[in-house]
């Protein structure tokens, strides 16, 4: 167990998690890389023997998402992270990066995966973006820039994090690269879903919230939300 800045926690949170009735759970953020390649290795092993399905990071053989069906519609899900902390001799191939400061470069890798779970039968798409400024009420304009771009490839729901306080949520039709018309979902950030110290960080750290997303299909059989 380590305490701030270094944020390691007891195995036993996971299986935690699992019985209340979590199944997923994002590990690609700007701590990842604590803990060198051996902290990466045993995070996604403890969550992943916990029940849980860890994505964002992988171990050989993994891919950095996962395909689930559920309720028989298939669900990708995808995470990645736009910063991270203490990367000195990591394998930074087994976490789930981009670089907002290089939008075009972030798409390229983000559309390539939504490629292959499409592929791979996806019909729902969900990112998961660790993303932007801490403690900003708003996102900024390179992530606004970005989620556009993320729908239009493929993606349903953007669910963000990293700025520890709740952002704005847009929810639209739009018409994506495929000029099909579609809605989706982006919450900029979500906020702590348990709690952040007020010593640093003030009352607004602890606010959040949780989505309700439903997916059923139209007459034509497809999956929309």
């Amino acid at each position: 167990i380590a305490g701030a800045p270094v944020f390691n926690y007891p195995k036993e949170i996971a299986a935690s998690l699992k019985k209340i009735g979590f199944n997923f759970c994002v590990t690609a953020n700007d701590r990842a890389s604590y803990f060198s390649d051996a902290g990466i290795r045993n995070n996604y092993e403890n969550i992943q023997n916990a029940g849980l399905v860890p994505v964002g990071t992988s171990v050989e053989g993994q891919k950095n998402y996962v395909i689930r069906e559920i309720n028989g519609i298939r669900i990708a899900v995808l995470a990645y992270t736009d910063k991270l902390s203490n990367f000195d001799n990591i394998d930074t191939n087994r976490i789930s990066t981009v670089n907002l400061d290089d939008v075009e470069g972030a798409m390229d890798i983000i559309s390539a995966d939504v490629n292959d779970v499409k592929n791979q039968g996806a019909e729902i798409v969900v990112a998961s973006m660790h993303w932007g400024e801490e403690m900003a009420l708003e996102p900024t304009d390179r992530q606004r820039a970005l989620a556009d771009k993320i729908v239009k490839c493929g993606v349903d729901v953007i669910y963000g994090t990293r700025a520890h306080i709740f952002q704005p949520i847009s929810y639209k039709s739009i018409v994506d690269d495929n000029n099909q018309s579609k809605n989706v979902l982006i919450a900029y950030s979500m906020g702590n879903f348990l709690s952040h110290p007020t010593v640093t960080s003030g009352q607004t750290s602890q606010q959040s919230a949780v989505l309700n997303i439903y997916v059923e299909r139209d007459q034509s059989g497809k999956a929309y939300i």
